[in-house]
């Protein structure tokens, strides 16, 4: 079993674009939402994100690769103009650079999660079929979401249900959010 550490140093100091600078000094706060994962079962619906980023009291960048322009597209679409998408459009630095300066990640079980934590960006980890304990976010202050279905955590990359995602609503993701962003505040 893993030993969990309760802080994470992340020593790098990206370099980031002047394209990136510009797009964080045009933003003010901000979260970055992270829609997209390699499973399919890890995914928590757009239309879900898309409602938290409508609700949240700062504006959204959704994050991911080209593959996941689809998926951004339908957070962007459902938020109300809350939040922009950059799915595709950054280098690894460049999105080093954008996930130290949000003030929350909200992610499904990906390799953005990891990084937000290693920057020590309170993370919000949606987790259905895979288990927070073996590759959940290090560190403290971040919130795991999980259903309390009983075939969860089952480790399947393809499920015709998948009811441990979809139990998981956008009012509870938002409930914990709010209360990570609040404490932020103080």
């Amino acid at each position: 079993m893993p030993v969990r550490q309760d802080r994470v140093s992340f020593s790098a100091k990206p370099a980031g674009s002047d394209r990136m600078k510009r797009v964080l000094a045009d933003l003010g706060p901000y979260a970055i939402i992270v829609p997209g994962a390699r499973w399919k079962t890890k995914i928590w619906p757009a239309e879900n994100f898309g409602s938290v980023a409508a609700r949240l009291p700062v504006r959204s960048v959704v994050i991911g690769s080209s593959s996941d322009r689809g998926i951004a597209d339908k957070v962007v679409s459902t938020s109300r103009g809350r939040a922009v998408s950059l799915a595709g459009e950054t280098n690894l630095p460049e999105l080093i650079v954008l996930m130290k300066g949000a003030s929350i990640v909200i992610t499904n079980d990906s390799g953005p999660m990891h990084i937000g934590a290693a920057l020590n960006v309170p993370v919000i980890a949606v987790f259905g079929p895979t288990s927070p304990v073996l590759t959940g976010p290090y560190g403290k202050g971040h919130v795991v979401l999980q259903s309390d279905e009983p075939c969860s955590p089952c480790f399947k990359k393809e499920c015709a249900d998948v009811k441990c995602m979809r139990k998981i609503t956008p009012g509870k993701v938002l409930e914990r959010a709010a209360a990570v962003l609040k404490t932020a505040e103080r």
